[in-house]
């Protein structure tokens, strides 16, 4: 008889630790990446292209700033945000880090840059993609 093989969810146990919204974002990123995202990469790759078109589903899908506590941001815990990183890596290094930059520069750089007020304005259009970030700067006013 073949042993069992196990997957690495129930090798670390932590399903049941989830919460429902939790697993509902996993699900959703990873469902997003198997079926759209991974079918074109190799494609991109070869390119050397950043697929940009694919954007609006990161925004559509809350995953840019997902965890940023502002006006206009989806607001959602770090363990959901730590969860659909983990599967935007699982498709591409790229990926994960274009989020994470977005998310990072609308939490940390413009909220300590800017008055609350104007810094949450901001957020919201940094998650919405209303402004184009390049790591540290934001080329449009927000």
């Amino acid at each position: 008889m073949a042993p069992k093989t196990m997957s690495l969810d129930d090798l670390i146990g932590w399903l049941p630790l989830l919460t429902d919204e939790e697993t509902e974002v996993r699900s959703r990123v990873g469902a997003f990446v198997r079926n759209d995202f991974l079918p074109r990469i190799t494609k991109d790759f070869e390119a050397g292209h950043f697929p940009e078109e694919v954007i609006p589903e990161l925004v559509k899908l809350q995953v840019l700033g997902m965890n940023v506590q502002a006006e206009g941001c989806p607001g959602l815990g770090h363990v959901a945000y730590g969860l659909a990183c983990h599967e935007l890596e699982f498709g591409d290094s790229g990926l994960r880090s274009f989020a994470s930059v977005h998310t990072s520069l609308s939490n940390q750089g413009v909220g300590a840059l800017l008055p609350w007020s104007q810094g949450s304005v901001c957020r919201s259009a940094l998650v919405t993609r209303e402004c184009v970030c390049i790591p540290t700067l934001v080329t449009r006013e927000c």
